[in-house]
């Protein structure tokens, strides 16, 4: 409604002259009459150009925006990300999930984007998650699972697989991708206690159970690699 208010103004603008001719002006007059509403038509007709521009642009946007969500925008808080933003790297989650492994352990400031806790971890600039990010994300089912995928890209990175029952084990590739984090005193234990925390948190206490029981099972055969402290804390967790 509103851009047809503005085309048909600019129609009427167009076709209504600045002065109407007197049959007593002079010709000199009507002369100058006939360059001022000629003028007028041209600056009518530049501002419609200029308005089929910005509507165009405007379109544009649009279709962009319906394309590809708000993945131009900066996220400025936890939904904002798990929503398509990018994040203060310039990284979306799709992006984060398809890190391959010498990326996921070298890499210190994606895991608080991937797992938001209350508390302020490594990374300043990432987001806290609060009471309202909590409730979102037990209520929307899509969320969830995108909370699940970045969950079974990290099970992946520690060499574990998911089972269709839905339990955790040691995978085929475990005793190689443990040599990544199954050191004592790895910062890897750290964010497995944010995982485990982070999921708990926002729904998904079931899977941060089976994890805790996969991790037990670990911790019986490397407990010296791991050490009673690690444990403790994925057991607060």
């Amino acid at each position: 409604m509103l851009t047809q208010s503005v085309w048909k103004g600019l129609k009427s603008q167009y076709h209504t002259p600045i002065f109407h001719p007197h049959p007593v002006e002079s010709p000199l007059l009507q002369l100058c009459k006939k360059v001022a509403n000629v003028v007028k038509k041209c600056l009518v007709a530049l501002c419609g150009v200029f308005a089929l521009i910005a509507t165009g642009g405007l379109l544009a946007m649009d279709v962009l925006l319906a394309l590809f969500g708000n993945r131009f925008l900066e996220a400025k808080t936890v939904l904002d990300f798990y929503r398509g933003a990018r994040n203060d790297k310039g990284y979306t989650l799709e992006d984060i999930w398809a890190f391959d492994d010498a990326t996921l352990e070298a890499k210190h400031d994606f895991i608080q984007w991937l797992f938001p806790l209350k508390e302020r971890g490594v990374n300043p600039t990432a987001p806290l998650t609060n009471d309202e990010t909590i409730r979102a994300f037990e209520k929307d089912p899509e969320l969830q699972n995108r909370l699940q995928k970045s969950f079974e890209v990290m099970l992946c990175f520690y060499g574990f697989e998911k089972k269709s029952d839905g339990s955790i084990r040691m995978g085929p590739s475990f005793e190689k991708q443990a040599q990544n984090w199954l050191h004592r005193g790895n910062h890897n234990y750290l964010r497995i206690t944010r995982i485990l925390h982070c999921l708990r948190l926002h729904g998904l206490k079931a899977e941060a159970k089976v994890f805790l029981t996969a991790l037990e099972t670990v911790y019986s055969r490397y407990s010296s690699q791991i050490g009673s402290k690690a444990i403790d804390f994925w057991r607060a967790a």
